[in-house]
């Protein structure tokens, strides 16, 4: 029904919307993030509030796309795409069915006939008393809008954008400021006009969003980070990458004791918990480094469990290691050259290695343990990148880095992770959120919690809770 292109927005040196590619279908889909994602900016660039910067916004009606990248809010409200506000906005004077009325005559043929009576145009009064019998309305027909209450202006709201029958509704947080006995109301709405709409929304309840929604995607800095466009009906396709009951000691110390953890092809999974649960352990174990004493790990569904650590990397298993292990004293150019096993290959590979950190193409010929710990770090990463893996195991990849350097790491692993999966181990919980589409959460050596990266966020009362020392 709508769709963008490489949408983006930017004020001076802000960037609000960043290379967004997007589309709705006939469904329900809901945008979320933290404030100041970029939600509401988007919201404006697809009903032409605002213009992009770059990029296109394309519509289909009849089954004809037509480029609405350009047009003003009339524009699009007059072609079928019509939304709701994140501060309610009504006409506080007008009653409630003038309000309504109003909207539906502005999408009708004869809605600038200026010197015609209201009245004459007995159809609008007809949609307008349905639409808000639908919304729960049409008892207060007469109330000034001002004398709603908050929830009851909302529904009015949704009342509004329904008028004249649009193919899209955007509604941009029906329920902020909403008392907890109308939030059931707000939802039923929700659900009701989705029944026959497109619909894009905007929540920050959570469990509205999961209760309403057939699609999910996350907004965060102004960007869909690849794979948070989630199926809230996600069915998982034979595990990649798969730990079943592995226990796995150091000696009389039993470190992992159970542990279950499944990686999907083309999947980002975050591995969470404090120093010391095991996390580092599960990647050895992986690694066969330390083998399990019992339990399972397949890959593409061959047990990994007794074989050498260089056939589980000849299986296509590439490691990241904490401490950013090189040869310290060769060049950063030769510590590449190590990472491709096909002679043919280098060239292509060095070039990748140089376009993901340029610094270590102006380092090229430095001795690698001279470098500073950042630059160390984008070696190890970038060496991990350029191998022949299909999985990646990376093992916190932003310590002791400054912001601008995990910055850059968080971006080239996000590219990164179009073209592998990737087991991530990472204690900066914001930047594990942004990347991976699912997470797990250790602690004294198992599974205790597990989910969409989709449905929390960094401030969330539950992870806080497990990762707190």
């Amino acid at each position: 029904m709508l769709r963008t292109t490489g949408l983006t927005k930017r004020f001076g040196g802000i960037t609000a919307t960043d290379d967004v590619d997007f589309e709705l279908d006939d469904e329900l889909t809901s945008l979320i993030g933290p404030n100041g994602a970029g939600k509401t900016t988007f919201f404006n660039l697809l009903t032409g509030v605002l213009q992009p910067t770059e990029g296109t916004v394309e519509f289909r009606r009849n089954g004809e796309w037509t480029d609405i990248t350009d047009a003003d809010p009339p524009e699009t409200a007059q072609l079928g795409i019509h939304r709701s506000f994140q501060i309610t906005n009504v006409f506080p004077t007008s009653t409630v069915l003038e309000n309504v009325r109003i909207a539906a005559q502005a999408h009708s043929d004869d809605s600038l006939q200026f010197w015609r009576n209201v009245n004459a145009f007995e159809e609008h009064f007809e949609e307008a008393h349905a639409i808000l019998d639908r919304v729960g309305l049409d008892g207060k027909a007469d109330v000034p809008a001002e004398n709603l209450s908050h929830g009851e202006k909302r529904q009015l709201e949704v009342g509004i954008a329904l008028a004249g029958d649009p193919d899209v509704l955007l509604l941009d947080e029906p329920n902020a400021g909403v008392s907890s006995e109308d939030v059931d109301d707000i939802k039923a709405l929700i659900e009701d006009v989705a029944s026959d709409h497109a619909v894009l929304l905007v929540e920050h309840n959570v469990d509205i969003v999961m209760d309403v929604s057939d699609r999910i995607v996350v907004l965060n800095q102004g960007a869909v980070p690849r794979g948070k466009q989630h199926d809230h009906h996600r069915r998982h396709a034979m595990s990649f990458l798969e730990l079943e009951d592995v226990q796995t000691y150091y000696g009389q110390s039993h470190v992992l004791q159970g542990v279950d953890l499944e990686v999907d092809e083309g999947e980002v999974v975050a591995l969470l918990g404090r120093n010391g649960v095991g996390k580092t352990t599960t990647i050895r174990s992986i690694l066969q480094l330390t083998p399990p004493r019992s339990g399972d790990v397949r890959f593409r569904g061959e047990s990994l469990v007794g074989k050498d650590t260089h056939e589980v990397a000849g299986a296509g298993i590439g490691w990241i290691p904490e401490g950013r292990r090189m040869f310290a004293r060769l060049s950063v150019e030769e510590n590449l050259r190590a990472a491709v096993p096909d002679a043919t290959a280098v060239d292509e590979a060095l070039g990748t290695a140089y376009d993901t950190f340029p610094i270590l193409q102006e380092r090229r010929g430095q001795r690698a343990g001279t470098l500073s710990g950042g630059q160390q770090q984008m070696l190890a990463i970038a060496r991990g990148l350029i191998g022949d893996n299909d999985l990646l195991l990376i093992d916190e990849p932003s310590e002791g880095l400054a912001p601008q350097i995990v910055s850059d790491v968080g971006r080239a692993l996000l590219s990164a992770s179009e073209e592998v999966s990737i087991l991530l181990v990472e204690q900066k919980l914001s930047l594990a959120l942004d990347l991976a589409n699912r997470f797990y959460v250790m602690d004294h050596g198992t599974i205790i919690d597990s989910g969409e990266t989709a449905d929390v966020t960094a401030e969330d009362e539950r992870l806080r809770r497990h990762l707190s020392a």
